[in-house]
């Protein structure tokens, strides 16, 4: 997961202009990041993009960003940090971006009303995101998938429990979202 999610970071990075001056790889059971975070400070790096799908390992390595005082090294992570668990466990430390096509921000998906409803009905909440993709799935197989003849406009996004689907020539795709961490949640700053 870690190495997919960091090609595609790198790629997308030398597409803007830019580029990867440190990267590295490590066991999923390290602990201590001094040395790695010194070369990387040394490197001049603007950003430290975390390729992780655990919320622990991220943790451990932007807990020792703020206890080192970096401030200057912008965090950057994956759908991974999209998790309640690693707000609450980070809250003091935790800052930076992440992209994912799930957001909690009411502005994009309609995630907390789908929630409410759900533990209304059925007595908790939604343990994870099936629910909310099966109510997306059925309202997008009832809904247009085009716009009808004669018609000047395309279809407005449909702002789903689960992510904002958009309707495009290759047919319905989830909006990436980015997420600023602030003040221990995420905000949706651009989607």
């Amino acid at each position: 997961y870690g190495r997919v999610q960091a090609d595609a970071f790198a790629k997308a990075v030398q597409a803007a202009g830019a580029s990867i001056v440190v990267r590295h790889t490590y066991e999923p059971a390290t602990t201590e990041f001094t040395d790695l975070l010194g070369e990387i400070v040394r490197s001049g790096a603007d950003a430290l993009f975390i390729a992780t799908k655990s919320p622990t390992e991220a943790l451990r390595i932007l807990n020792q960003v703020a206890f080192f005082e970096l401030g200057g090294l912008m965090p950057l992570g994956t759908d991974a940090w999209n998790d309640e668990s690693f707000y609450r466990q980070g809250r003091g430390f935790v800052r930076g971006y992440f992209a994912d096509t799930f957001s909690r921000d009411p502005g994009v998906t309609r995630w907390q009303a789908f929630a409410e409803a759900y533990q209304a009905r059925y007595g908790e909440e939604p343990s994870n995101l099936i629910p909310a993709w099966g109510y997306d799935a059925a309202h997008l197989a009832v809904r247009p998938a085009a716009p009808g003849p004669g018609a000047t406009t395309a279809l407005q996004p449909y702002r789903g429990a689960s992510a904002l689907f958009r309707f495009t020539p290759q047919g319905i795709r989830r909006a990436v979202v980015v997420h600023q961490i602030r003040g221990g949640e995420a905000v949706a700053v651009e989607w």
